[in-house]
């Protein structure tokens, strides 16, 4: 088949899956085109790279992209009057997420300590502007049916353009080692490590959504929507298998399990007791590891990796030696720039820690780690409430936490601007005044309030040519 023809057929088939989902939630607004566009590229790569996929025209890591500069300062604009429409306030998600207000507010203070405080300040406007685009999916009047649509229809996109590109356009998708030649999947990112964590993402969400609606009933569109979800979800775990995404592929297996575990009647029964259970599953499992080897058995046997986690370790013995300032780091997403990103580069062919928190000792130092600690925390209460209030969404809020804490321990995505991180935190906050209840109550109308009237006594008095009295 022509690339050409391919390419069309598949844009056919995106636009039949946005129609289905479209007829499933008629309630989302149209508002949800700019997160929904904010995702896409966070999931993927940037503007610049889409124009210029052979990469004549990058630029070096400190200048950045005019093109994604201002392609993202529009969408913040967008997200800004959406906003301002809705009569969002700033201070009204201040006294419930206190913690993650305190460590985003601590990353900009960071700036003034950075080697290169510019680019640290664009990246960390990028990071707020992931926060505003956030907060309109979490205004809109249903907002755990919008986070369902912004990550399914995020999901039609991405995922079917990566099976394309890599059957078709193989000079945009697919990579090779430089000293083996081994083949690697890349899909509509820049790697395989980010075409795993989107699969991860896509699906675990679709995953969930599957069992959630799998006692609805479904007909015409709806039943489509379904089929076009078990297909994307097949698509996604093909994908997550190719890509050698060791990582990815280990959390998508726990994240379903979670997803499955926390249905069984016992477990739904005892959700309050959700963190006991995780106090003692650790312990089990630390014994286990002591006598048995287990962590061994899991890195070698069943990810085909070696103890030094694909030479991870030996990365993360010359991170900590790094002169770096232990208490406030060298300033937000500093690290990896200049003669740092330079050595490392050279010495491990790598411009990232592979470990979320490490990553963050070296550019947030302690106090950065105490403040994610207890944003961490705060996520993980309500998260059990969420279990007890809206078991559904509660867990997959409390899959996708697990899944982040474990990530971040081989891979780093710690930043807001980072798929991983902004879909925490997306299920993380909540908007003051916005129900994420199973069942929200309905509204009663007020005693003095006109109740609706009878409408057979309605078409009595219209027929008959009386005039309906008021009290009706």
């Amino acid at each position: 088949m022509p690339p050409s023809i391919a390419l069309l057929l598949c844009s056919v088939c995106i636009v039949v899956a946005f129609i289905t989902d479209y007829r499933r939630e008629p309630n989302v607004s149209h508002a949800l085109w700019v997160p929904l566009i904010w995702l896409a590229i966070v999931a993927s790569r940037p503007v610049g790279e889409w124009i210029n996929p052979r990469g004549e025209f990058s630029l070096h890591p400190e200048e950045g992209s005019a093109i994604d500069q201002v392609f993202l300062i529009v969408l913040m604009c967008l997200a800004a009057f959406i906003l301002r429409k809705r009569n969002f306030r700033l201070t009204q998600w201040w006294s419930g997420n206190l913690w993650l207000f305190l460590f985003l507010l601590f990353c900009g203070i960071s700036i003034a300590w950075s080697d290169f405080p510019w680019v640290a300040f664009k990246r960390w406007v990028r990071a707020i502007g992931s926060l505003m685009v956030i907060f309109v999916v979490l205004t809109e009047s249903n907002p755990i049916a919008a986070i369902g649509a912004l990550v399914r229809r995020c999901t039609y996109i991405l995922i079917p353009m990566s099976v394309v590109l890599i059957k078709y356009y193989r000079y945009m998708a697919v990579e090779y080692n430089v000293w083996t030649g081994q083949e690697y999947l890349a899909g509509v990112t820049t790697d395989k490590n980010a075409l795993g964590r989107l699969c991860l993402v896509a699906g675990l969400f679709l995953f969930w959504d599957l069992i959630k609606t799998r006692h609805d009933k479904h007909y015409g569109l709806l039943r489509l929507n379904r089929y076009i979800n078990i297909t994307l979800f097949v698509m996604a775990l093909w994908l997550l298998l190719k890509s050698h995404s060791s990582t990815s592929l280990g959390s998508m297996i726990i994240g379903i399990f979670l997803v499955i575990g926390l249905g069984f009647p016992f477990v739904k029964a005892n959700v309050k007791y959700i963190g006991t259970f995780i106090v003692l599953s650790i312990s089990t499992i630390f014994i286990l590891d002591q006598v048995f080897g287990l962590t061994e058995y899991v890195v070698t046997k069943v990810l085909g990796r070696n103890m030094t986690f694909t030479d991870r370790s030996f990365v993360w013995r010359d991170l900590l030696a790094m002169d770096t300032a232990p208490f406030l780091g060298v300033g937000y997403d500093s690290f990896w720039l200049g003669e740092r990103l330079a050595f490392f580069s050279y010495k491990h062919r790598v411009n990232e820690a592979h470990n979320g928190y490490l990553e963050v000792y070296l550019e947030l130092g302690v106090a950065g780690l105490v403040l994610l600690g207890g944003f961490l925390f705060n996520t993980f209460y309500r998260v059990k409430q969420s279990l007890i209030v809206n078991f559904d969404f509660g867990r997959v809020r409390f899959a996708l936490l697990v899944i982040f804490l474990l990530y971040n321990v081989t891979e780093s995505a710690y930043k807001a601007s980072t798929l991983m991180f902004f879909m925490l935190i997306v299920l993380a906050i909540e908007v003051p005044g916005q129900s994420y209840s199973q069942n929200p109550a309905k509204a009663v109308p007020s005693p003095a309030a006109p109740t609706s009237r009878p409408r057979r006594l309605v078409w009595r008095y219209k027929n008959s040519g009386l005039k309906e009295p008021k009290s009706l």
